[in-house]
Parts: structure tokens; C-alpha cells; sequence
């Protein structure tokens, strides 16, 4: 349990560091890719600028634990920032924006974290696309865009 309060103490210095480094402001979308799965992170890029306007967001910042994730191919009206972050400190921030949403904006792309994300298990034994589970399950769009 010790460890879990450091961790999530640690998530708040983080996003703190975050918010002051890179001026984090109310109307910028994050977006955390901590995972290697290179088909995960292409798509979570890929309809990002969807989400940015349905949020309204006129910057993105993206923070990979490499740097991988900048042959983009999307359309986007707005900034477009990329960062290196480990992935401990993504891991951190996760722990603290389960215990509390501290900022609206943020989308964190991992598969198999927290214990109950049941996301590979949806792409495995249901009929659900890896693009539906991005735009409907995780980034909160109404449906998978067409023209992206």
C-alpha cells in the first residue's frame, strides 16, 4: 500500500513537472503512449485530431517512452508536440489519474494497465476492431471517422 501512495504521490510531481515544462494549458490534448505496440500507437495518433476537436483543443502533446510514433500521416489543424517520457512516470501519472481526474484532456493508451483494462481481451475474443476500441472505447467519440 506504501508503494501505491508513492506511486501515486510520484504521479502528481510528474504531472506537475509536465504542466510547467511544456505549459500544459485546458485546451491541449495529451496523449500517452507507453506501450512498443506500434499498431496501438498509429491508431491512437490516427484519430486524434478527432478527438482534439471534439475537445477542442488547439495543441497535442504526445510523450512516447521512444521514439517511434513520428511517421504520422494524420491531418492535424493544430500543434503537434512529441516528447520522451519513461514509462515508470507514465505508470506513475496512471496511478494518480485513477485516484483523481486532474485534467480532462489527457488520454492514456495502455493495453494491459490497470489490472481490470480488459482492452487485448476485447480484441481477442470479440468481433470489436482495434479502430472502434480506440474512437469509442477509449478516446469517447460517437463513432469511428470515416474520412481520417
Amino acid at each position: 500500500m506504501l508503494r501505491n501512495i508513492a506511486s501515486i504521490a510520484h504521479g502528481y510531481i510528474i504531472w506537475r513537472y509536465l504542466v510547467y515544462r511544456y505549459h500544459i494549458k485546458k485546451n491541449d490534448a495529451v496523449l500517452m503512449l507507453p506501450d512498443n505496440n506500434k499498431e496501438w500507437n498509429i491508431c491512437g495518433i490516427k484519430f486524434l485530431p478527432s478527438y482534439m476537436e471534439k475537445k477542442m483543443c488547439n495543441r497535442a502533446l504526445i510523450f512516447e517512452t521512444k521514439k517511434n510514433g513520428r511517421h504520422i500521416d494524420a491531418k492535424f489543424n493544430g500543434d503537434l508536440e512529441f516528447h520522451i517520457l519513461k514509462r515508470k512516470q507514465m505508470r506513475d501519472l496512471l496511478s494518480y489519474y485513477c485516484l483523481y481526474r486532474f485534467f480532462d484532456n489527457i488520454v492514456l493508451l495502455f493495453i494491459r494497465e490497470p489490472r481490470d483494462n480488459r482492452s487485448e481481451f476485447a480484441l481477442k475474443n470479440t468481433s470489436v476492431s482495434l479502430e472502434e476500441l480506440i474512437c469509442i472505447g477509449i478516446y469517447r467519440l460517437q463513432k469511428v471517422p470515416v474520412n481520417v
